[in-house]
């Protein structure tokens, strides 16, 4: 979708729905504040975007019914155990009421934004909006990296040795969803639309600048996210156009030569060097992955000595609640685990199958999109906890929210569009 028809989309957009796409645009530089919650909670765009966005949400879902199929029931089931995890933890945390309800904001975000989406992205327009938006406000985190790169680092952490960039973020994984979902949305409007050879000139560019940004972020899971989306466009990308499909070719061959040597001895290799000592049984297995394996087996303990309700439903432990399901269990299956119970868990894992499914019955760029993003989301939910990320969700639950559609209104989309295509 080109500028001119993205800026008529948008100006096209009631109000009760424009909202949304300004937090996706603004997003990066929204998130550049977030030391400011330490100082006044009251001053934080943080906070102020976590209690708008239900709200906002919750005026939309009243106004506009949906008609549920199969997936929006499992995704109501597994909301159903995060509010009543939630209520639990606000009304009995152990921490004060803004702190309990900051933390409530963050777990239960994907419940009230997956169906004020069922209802945005009611067609193919509605989806490619949105994930231009979100392109554009890539260009914005882009600007912040360059910034870092030929300047100063705004902000940085030291992890294994490496220094990694995340100007004003609270960490590196905000840089990650941007450069991730920002090279799949350009993959898929590529794949999409018959480009000529300038567009992919652009398009190596972007790849390009993806990969030195990655090296500044030092983000193992990243690395293996970044890669696996290439893969699956460069299979994709056979079926497609196979002239492009070797242009890539021939850039991935001069990339390897000129400067994989030094990008794997300086990036990649101090990244490995630990888990290898632990493999090799030179370190103790706890330390395996950064240490989260230790931090997992300890946490499953836990969770384990629950009573079986705890189990079933969800832990509610006001002592142990923001260990469990917060930022430290580094594993976004068990943090799920951990506050929705087994139910919940099955709930969740049925929702992504159910999206799944869908893939027989789409197109070739459709069936990269879906499966491309449930990869990547499942990649990233084994080290870090993405579903707890604002900017990852928006474009993911975008695109879910789409391929939730009924089979024959999918098809009937394809239709609408091969007709406005036969009239340009």
């Amino acid at each position: 979708m080109g500028f001119k028809a993205w800026y008529i989309w948008f100006r096209q957009t009631p109000w009760v729905f424009k909202w949304f796409i300004i937090f996706i645009i603004f997003r990066p530089i929204i998130d550049n504040y977030y030391h400011l919650k330490y100082i006044s909670p009251f001053l934080s765009p943080l906070n102020i975007v976590g209690v708008l966005t239900p709200v906002l949400c919750i005026n939309a879902i009243i106004r506009f019914r949906q008609e549920k199929n199969i997936t929006d029931l499992l995704f109501i089931g597994w909301s159903i155990l995060v509010l009543i995890s939630c209520t639990s933890i606000l009304l009995f945390g152990y921490r004060n009421l803004l702190e309990n309800l900051r933390f409530v904001l963050k777990l239960s975000l994907p419940i009230f934004l997956f169906p004020f989406l069922r209802i945005l992205i009611y067609n193919k327009t509605q989806l490619e909006g949105v994930l231009t938006a979100f392109l554009y406000s890539c260009i914005i985190a882009a600007s912040l990296m360059l910034y870092e790169i030929l300047q100063d680092p705004i902000g940085t952490q030291v992890s294994r040795g490496i220094t990694r960039y995340q100007a004003g973020y609270g960490d590196v994984m905000n840089y990650a969803i941007y450069i991730t979902l920002g090279i799949l949305g350009t993959s898929y409007f590529h794949l999409n639309k018959k480009k000529h050879i300038i567009t992919n000139v652009k398009f190596l560019v972007i790849i390009g600048f993806c990969i030195l940004s990655l090296v500044n972020i030092g983000h193992v899971t990243s690395y293996l996210v970044f890669i696996t989306i290439i893969t699956f466009y460069l299979l994709y990308l056979i079926k497609a156009r196979i002239e492009y499909f070797i242009l890539l070719l021939v850039f991935a061959a001069v990339f390897y030569s000129v400067y994989f040597d030094r990008l794997y001895e300086e990036n990649i290799d101090p990244l490995i060097e630990y888990e290898l000592q632990v493999i090799e049984g030179d370190r103790e297995s706890r330390f395996l992955m950064h240490g989260r394996f230790g931090r997992w087996k300890s946490m499953w303990n836990v969770y384990a000595n629950q009573p079986i309700a705890g189990k079933i439903l969800g832990v509610f432990s006001s002592s142990q609640s923001y260990s469990l399901v917060g930022g430290g269990v580094h594993n976004d299956f068990l943090r799920i685990l951990f506050l929705t119970g087994v139910m919940g868990f099955l709930f969740y894992i049925g929702f992504l199958m159910n999206l799944l499914n869908r893939i027989r019955i789409l197109k070739l760029h459709d069936k990269f999109l879906l499966i491309t993003t449930l990869v990547v989301l499942i990649l990233f939910s084994i080290t870090t906890l993405p579903t707890l990320y604002a900017p990852f969700m928006y474009p993911v639950l975008s695109i879910f929210a789409y391929f939730s559609q009924s089979g024959y209104e999918i098809i009937e989309d394809y239709e609408l569009e091969e007709n406005d295509r036969s009239h340009e």
